[in-house]
């Protein structure tokens, strides 16, 4: 197991969608950053591996990890090698906030809180997602959805599964939704959340949880908003039960 947090079969199989699309290889990279099968402070895969598993050029995947570090996603050390950033790029510039605050963010929920906070939280932006989400956002909300299906092991679920939680806070318009949802994926990277989501990790339930996505989608693209709540809601409750099982 690398240091990294994946397996070399799991990173070669999520290279290979890459496809050769320079492109790509930024958003597959920054997804597998931010949803956790990278863990902070873990070595990042070299050039050269990236290079041979997706058939890019050194140079092609050297300009990705660029814009990565000036997303703060990741540090490069010269000497050292590439590290995954404990802390967005948006968190460390310009912070103002207090020692306090600070100490807060760092801290890790255990699974059973952010799963009782999501599901107090998360219906609640149904109103503001049908509200004001466009239709185009929410075609990418669906867009989301349905690459679950093509999700082959347990990370690439996961990775699904906050991408498309994610975007539900994005899509609201309110940017304290937006710190929120962002804090809740940071959250989902810690590593008493990755070793259950691993240790616990079944295709058959993922299936039920895949179904839910997509009705989610349909209700909200429809605006309805008690429909989407509901099943918004009894999908968390399917996640809480998971947890506390």
């Amino acid at each position: 197991m690398p240091a990294n947090g994946t397996n070399e079969n799991d990173l070669q199989e999520m290279l290979a969608t890459v496809h050769g699309d320079k492109q790509r290889l930024e958003l597959i990279l920054a997804e597998a950053i931010q949803t956790g099968a990278f863990l902070q402070g873990s070595r990042f895969p070299t050039e050269r591996a990236i290079a041979e598993y997706t058939g890019l050029a050194r140079n092609t995947v050297r300009d990705a990890l660029s814009r990565l570090a000036n997303r703060g996603l990741i540090v490069r050390h010269v000497g050292r090698g590439t590290f995954v950033s404990t802390l967005p790029q948006r968190q460390r510039k310009g912070s103002d906030r207090s020692d306090d605050a600070n100490q807060w963010r760092g801290q890790q929920p255990s699974p059973r809180e952010l799963v009782e906070f999501r599901s107090e939280c998360e219906p609640a932006l149904v109103p503001m997602i049908v509200m004001n989400a466009s239709d185009d956002e929410l075609d990418e909300l669906e867009h989301l959805a349905l690459k679950g299906r093509a999700a082959a092991t347990w990370w690439a679920c996961e990775a699904a599964d906050a991408a498309f939680h994610a975007h539900l806070f994005a899509v609201t318009h309110n940017s304290v939704c937006f710190f929120i949802g962002d804090w809740l994926t940071q959250a989902r990277r810690g590593q008493s959340w990755l070793a259950l989501k691993q240790q616990t990790f079944s295709f058959q339930r993922w299936g039920s949880y895949q179904e839910e996505h997509e009705t989610i989608v349909r209700h909200l693209k429809s605006r309805d908003i008690n429909a989407a709540r509901k099943v918004l809601r009894n999908h968390l409750s399917h996640v809480q039960g998971w947890v506390g099982g």
